[in-house]
């Protein structure tokens, strides 16, 4: 059965995909009537003309003018849409409490970090 000879099986399959470009798979596999759908990562669903119809993303501007886009909220809903408010902490904001705190090193030890560039200095 298909349990036994799964590694078989994969290879056929892997060889097969490998072989095509994946309009090709999609459109063979559509053709005999098997559900399927690429799998995408971040750069995918950022092109994806769906997703940014569908506003599954929003763009932020950091305090200090740094653009970029996000996931946005969901699901999407229509009495309480939802919207990032707040980017999050500057970088750097936590660097003194981080390495104090939980790695134990003096104030002299941050302050010499800091001045040979190691770690950035806290913002505001």
């Amino acid at each position: 059965g298909r349990v036994e000879h799964q590694e078989l099986i994969y290879k056929v399959i892997d060889d097969w995909c490998a072989s095509l470009t994946l309009p090709e798979v999609l459109d063979r596999l559509k053709d005999a009537g098997c559900p399927a759908g690429p799998i995408y990562d971040a750069a995918d669903m950022l092109k994806d003309p769906h997703f940014n119809a569908r506003g599954m993303f929003e763009d932020i501007e950091t305090p200090t003018g740094l653009k970029f886009k996000i996931p946005a909220m969901a699901p999407k809903l229509s009495d309480t849409p939802g919207a990032t408010e707040w980017c999050g902490p500057q970088v750097g904001a936590h660097n003194r409490q981080v390495l104090s705190e939980y790695l134990g090193l003096a104030d002299a030890d941050i302050t010499r970090l800091q001045a040979a560039g190691a770690i950035g200095a806290e913002c505001g």
